[in-house]
């Protein structure tokens, strides 16, 4: 009588396979995390793209921009005292969620941050050249991504990585939009909310 033998895997077959394994274990376990940061941008920069719109609408129904938050209960702080057009202060601090009707959060549940020219801010009335001297700048890297005066409010999110976010008060009134931060970063062009205030009827002075 023949005996049969039965040809199974080897320790060293065994272990390569347990490698292979791994590898591919770990490179979907990658893509994953990719594809969930992707999707957690996106969705950030759809929460900060509605916050704009509600700052743009809130603009055309009261006449100006409203003040920072100082909390995180979404509530325009108290103003600056300089709102002089001619000026290039910018206030900077959370979004006032509550006051916009917007849900004022990131994909990782952090309030979103919101800096703004004095020159837009109450009490005073915007003319065509408030915030024209607007000090606030959007740097990617060392290359500045606005002209002199174009950037009436920035709305940006600290991101997954708080540490290398945009710090608040501003620094030199710059926010960071450079691949090395994580930051989320949309800003609002002052001559698009000049001109959604004249849409909306608004009766704005040459100065």
């Amino acid at each position: 009588m023949k005996r049969r033998f039965h040809k199974g895997f080897t320790l060293i077959e065994l272990a390569i396979a347990l490698v292979i394994m791994a590898l591919l274990a770990g490179s979907a376990l990658v893509a994953l995390r990719v594809q969930s940061q992707r999707a957690s941008i996106g969705q950030t920069r759809d929460a900060i793209e509605d916050a704009r719109e509600a700052l743009y609408n809130y603009a055309v129904v009261w006449g100006y921009l409203p003040c920072p938050a100082s909390d995180d209960a979404g509530v325009p702080g108290t103003c600056p005292a300089n709102t002089d057009p001619n000026t290039s202060v910018a206030a900077a601090g959370l979004l006032p969620w509550q006051e916009l009707g917007v849900s004022g959060q990131d994909a990782w549940g952090q309030r979103l941050r919101y800096a703004v020219s004095n020159a837009l801010l109450p009490p005073a009335v915007p003319s065509l050249a408030a915030g024209s001297n607007s000090n606030l700048v959007i740097m990617d890297g060392s290359t500045r991504l606005n002209s002199n005066g174009s950037v009436a409010f920035v709305v940006w999110s600290i991101g997954a990585d708080a540490e290398s976010s945009t710090p608040i008060p501003l620094q030199n009134s710059v926010v960071h939009a450079e691949p090395s931060s994580d930051d989320v970063v949309i800003w609002g062009s002052r001559y698009v909310l000049m001109g959604r205030l004249v849409q909306g009827g608004r009766q704005i002075p040459l100065k």
